[in-house]
């Protein structure tokens, strides 16, 4: 047993330690994870929140590095060591009741100071840094406590602190990999905390044993164990350059960081998943490169030269990242259509892919630390406050380059340009050691000086700009859209990429990247870090529906809260009513910047004056106001995106039914796809269990859902839901979206609290404890089945039940209509499964019950022009055809059934009669899109070339940015001689799509002829 404690260089006795240190990495990044969840549940998720807490964690991390001398002094380190991991544990188990602590004088703070953003920000950060204070203090102290111990058993300090780096470092690694994957989705928060608690007090255990050890060995081991007063170091190196330096480094890796993170989440997605793979990878750099350095003492190599060469060569490889990251989402495109159904493969391969962008410029980082550490310690006096000194410094500028990066670099100058930023930094300090460092002749030290600033700056001149249409692609969402058929290619992937829409607003901001898209049918989506949140089509329905449905469901809704802005349009659904004041809560900036490219859809919502905005995080102003409302509409993205699961948590709905006065209405959407029938099931009982009276509505079947809550039964009126709808606001809206009158309203009701009590019986609650969501969403989100896809047969109940009526036999007219209406709906969720027999089926029972009556004249329409379209693709087209003259005959002079009359005919061959068609449409609506669009195609295809480029320019001054169309339109210049208008049309196609082939090549060859 004695031999296991020899401090040799290579002895067990160090190894032991090293292991503890191991397990004391994986504990304490899984308690950064672990706070920072909970401070985000108190203090928000927004990103200034979010740096706050970082920032503070950090800031603790720096001071307790910088007293490590003075905890140490005069003690023995290995004693004091196993102190300070015993504190960290015990501080684990009191961590909870602080933070209750904490809440009170946030609110107090919150309500004095809400309009006072750069106040109440710096009252945070006390806060946050009052609570890391103590736990974040003693973790900085353990490196250079641990380092001074070992380094008195006769090991060479320089290398030692090197291996602790390493080792700390790789469980680092595992503890975010592990936290995410592991820990956090078995145990929850509060076992995690206890878990983290007992792991450090057991180091702290250990470590108490093997300094006793060691200290009744040391009159034997004296000899050995005390190793030559000095290390040797080539030259006296300037100390002041070195910790400034290493400061700089720390900066620089804090903003290649965040920078890789923001561009790396527009690739693989924004899930818990994505962040601790990128905060792996960089941390499994940080610990390769410590290594790495700690064994370069055993060569004959220089410690300065290293040292600037790992910088100039983060600074190179750090800015060569660039072309691989715009390159992912190309690559991702097969990985996603060829793994997507198969999780862990897909992450494992994730986890390649970023490890590919930041492992070798993070592993240059990882041997910085080490190096100075070997230049600036020679000798084993002061190790600690040297350490210390040294670990501080570089703390000091993460915090400074985490700031810098997601407050400033990132917002005003983009992420591209932030890393530039780091490069040069990094090349700077190069520099700047060169000329301090290297025993070199000056020449050679000033031509390497000014290598390392100039290199950084011409490679970017020469590194491709990324292409912001593939990066906000959201290649890890819509990979399937850009693969055509079996023929799979790089070039094809790029082009249909461009082919989905124009980028015609796009701006990475603090917390996200956003960007509005222009599709070639007009349609816009806002894209949040790659997916599309809102939209002025898709979209519109639900949107509609989360404003207009609480506001209707409530008798006299005098103030309301949106929370989230999206598009608007919810926002100005709200304002369609008559009601006092609309809070809004929106965490993101950039997004109400963007939601001005959907004024003609949300009515310049933002200019009501009702409307009152604050950015923060929803949550966050729940928790911390006293204001109450009659109505709340809760609309927030997807809960598989990282720190959006808290806001279908058990305490959330709690906090929504707290904040609404008596009979308030809660709306609170839910989705019905890519997820997991439990996971649906969690959500449903968890708002079921916080509301006593609850409805299930359904926007789209099988897509989106709406739980409506209350503290008083919700029954409404069918005659005052009608007198609702004879406002020409509301009605306007609703029409827009297919639901024309109160009927149609009641036909998208789901379940009542009894029908949702056998629902969802057995289903697990959601909690901010457990975090079930937030791990699961994530792992379901490839998943193409739609499980509540049938769930209207099985909860859908019969809400005329519920509904007061003037007489019973409009009770039973309104049934019918309804089931029919039902029907209806039903048959157009079965055309968007492609089963079309389902789908007539449906049709042709509404039809029994209700013959196409009038009531829903657009739902109706749209549900024969799907039947119809679907049967076209399945070339059933005399079917087609039937289908298409039976709702044509009942609405002859609607401008899109006459379309769709034209483009049966047109299919057929049947030119003259589809052009009368289009013609009669246009005679009925001028300006109809689809009409002129298809005449023009009519006579492109009849060899009418005058009258087709008529059609096409009036195409094009309807909607300038279609590029097939002005491709056909410089064809047809060229056919009637008319060159320079073709050139114009060829070159205004490419300035609409750059990846557009045909007008490229049209273009060339007119070019080539004249």
């Amino acid at each position: 047993m004695n031999c296991m404690w020899k401090a040799d260089n290579e002895g067990p006795g160090r190894r032991f330690f090293l292991v503890l240190f191991l397990a004391s990495g994986f504990a304490g990044l899984v308690f950064e994870v672990v706070s920072s969840k909970l401070l985000g549940l108190l203090m928000g998720n927004s990103i200034y929140s979010i740096t706050t807490v970082v920032t503070s964690f950090m800031a603790g991390l720096a001071l307790g590095s910088f007293l490590a001398d003075r905890i140490c002094r005069g003690r023995r380190p290995l004693m004091v060591y196993g102190l300070l991991e015993a504190a960290v544990g015990l501080f684990c188990l009191s961590f909870p009741f602080m933070l209750d602590l904490a809440h009170p004088i946030l609110k107090i703070a919150y309500a004095h100071l809400q309009d006072h953003f750069y106040l109440l920000s710096l009252i945070r950060f006390v806060i946050a840094f009052g609570l890391l204070l103590i736990p974040t203090t003693l973790m900085g102290a353990t490196l250079p406590v641990l380092a001074s111990g070992l380094s008195r058993r006769g090991t060479s300090v320089s290398e030692t602190v090197g291996l602790l780096y390493a080792i700390n470092s790789l469980g680092a690694v595992l503890g975010s990999l592990g936290s995410s994957f592991v820990i956090l989705p078995a145990l929850g928060i509060s076992t995690s905390l206890k878990v983290i608690a007992l792991v450090d007090l057991s180091i702290a255990l250990l470590a108490f044993w093997a300094d006793r050890r060691w200290q009744a060995a040391s009159t034997v081991d004296q000899e050995a164990s005390t190793g030559p007063a000095t290390e040797s170091v080539p030259d006296p190196v300037p100390v002041g350059a070195l910790v400034a330096a290493l400061g700089l480094a720390g900066f620089a890796s804090m903003v290649y960081e965040i920078a890789w993170t923001r561009a790396l989440i527009l690739v693989i997605g924004s899930s818990t998943y994505a962040f601790s793979m990128i905060l792996a990878s960089f941390i499994a750099g940080i610990s390769l490169g410590s290594y790495v350095a700690s064994r370069l003492e055993r060569w004959d190599v220089k410690p300065q030269s290293i040292l600037v060469y790992a910088l100039g060569g983060v600074s190179v490889t750090g800015l060569s990242t660039l072309p691989l990251i715009g390159q992912l989402p190309i690559w991702l495109v097969d990985i996603m259509i060829d793994f997507s159904k198969q999780w862990w493969l897909l992450q494992a391969i994730e986890l390649g892919l970023v490890m590919m962008v930041v492992l070798v410029p993070a592993t240059l980082m990882g041997m910085c630390f080490p190096l100075t550490a070997r230049l600036l310690i020679q000798s084993r006096e002061g190790v600690t406050q040297k350490l210390g000194r040294l670990y501080a410094a570089n703390t000091a500028g993460n915090i400074a380059g985490s700031f810098s990066a997601g407050a400033l670099l990132i917002p005003v100058f983009g992420i591209q340009w932030t890393i530039l930023a780091a490069s040069i930094v990094e090349g700077a300090t190069a520099a700047i050691l060169s000329l301090v460092l290297l025993p070199w002749p000056l020449r050679p030290r000033l031509k390497a000086a000014g290598a390392a600033l100039l290199i950084p700056v011409l490679l970017y001149q020469c590194l491709p700009v990324w292409d912001h249409m593939v990066m906000s692609s959201g290649v890890f969402l819509y990979a399937g859209l850009y693969v055509k058929g079996a023929h799979r290619s790089q070039a094809d992937y790029r082009e249909a990429m461009h082919r989905y829409g124009r980028t015609i607003f796009h701006k990475e901001g603090t917390s996200a990247t956003v960007s509005v898209r222009e599709h070639v049918d007009g349609d816009r989506g806002l894209v949040i870090n790659g997916k599309t949140d809102a939209s002025s089509v898709g979209d519109m329905k639900t949107q509609r529906l989360m404003g207009h449905l609480p506001m209707l469901l409530h008798p006299s809704p005098d103030d309301a809260l949106v929370i989230g802005l999206g598009s608007g349009v919810t926002l100005s659904s709200v304002l369609a009513h008559p009601t006092r004041r609309v809070d809004l809560v929106e965490i993101s900036p950039e997004i109400v910047e963007a939601s001005r490219y959907f004024v003609r859809e949300n009515r310049n919502c933002l200019g009501d004056p009702r409307v009152h905005l604050t950015i923060t995080d929803a949550r966050n102003h729940l928790a911390l106001t006293d204001r109450k409302y009659d109505v709340i509409s809760s609309e927030p993205t997807n809960p598989w995106i990282a720190g959006v699961a808290t806001l279908f948590t058990q305490e959330f709905f709690q906090l929504l039914r707290d904040h609404t006065k008596p009979g308030g209405v809660v709306a609170h959407w839910v989705q019905g796809y890519s997820q997991s029938a439990e996971d649906f099931t969690a959500v449903v009982g968890t708002f079921r269990s916080v509301f006593p009276y609850m409805t299930l509505w359904k926007s789209t079947r099988g897509v989106d859902y709406i739980m409506v809550g209350s503290d008083k039964p919700l029954l409404p009126d069918r005659q005052l839901l009608a007198r609702r709808f004879d406002d020409s606001r509301i009605l306007r809206d609703m029409v827009e979206v297919g639901v024309e009158d109160a009927t149609d309203l009641l036909a998208h009701f789901l379940a009542t609290p009894k029908t949702l009590d056998a629902f969802v019986a057995g289903s697990y609650l959601l909690t901010d404890d457990n975090l079930r969501l937030e791990f699961s969403a994530p792992r379901n989100l490839y998943r193409r089945d739609k499980p509540f896809y049938g769930m209207a047969e099985v909860t859908q109940e019969d809400i005329t039940e519920y509904v007061t009526f003037p007489s019973e036999a409009e009770r039973q007219r309104t049934r019918t209509i309804v089931t029919a209406r039902r029907y209806l709906a039903d048959s157009l969720g079965y055309l968007q499964a492609a089963d079309i027999d389902s789908a007539i089926k449906a049709l042709r029972e509404a039809r029994r019950l209700a013959p196409l009556e009038k009531g829903s004249v657009k739902l109706v329409q749209t549900v024969y022009v799907g039947v119809t379209t679907l049967l076209e693709k399945m070339g059933r087209s005399d079917e087609a055809a039937a289908w298409l003259k039976q709702i044509y005959a009942l609405h002859p002079d609607d401008p899109d059934l006459l379309n769709e009359m034209g483009n049966i005919c047109g299919l057929s061959g049947n030119y003259a009669d589809a052009a009368q068609y289009y013609l009669k449409a246009l005679a009925k609506e001028p300006d109809h899109l689809g009409a002129h669009k298809n005449l023009a195609l009519v006579y492109y295809s009849t060899g009418r070339d005058q009258d087709a480029i008529r059609e096409y320019e009036k195409v094009i001054a309807l909607s300038p940015y279609e590029a097939k169309m002005l491709n056909n339109l410089g064809i047809l210049y060229e056919k009637v001689a008319d060159l320079e208008k073709a050139k114009r049309s060829y070159r205004l196609a490419l300035q609409v799509d750059p990846a557009f082939e045909a007008p490229r090549k049209n273009l060339k060859d007119l070019e080539a002829r004249t």
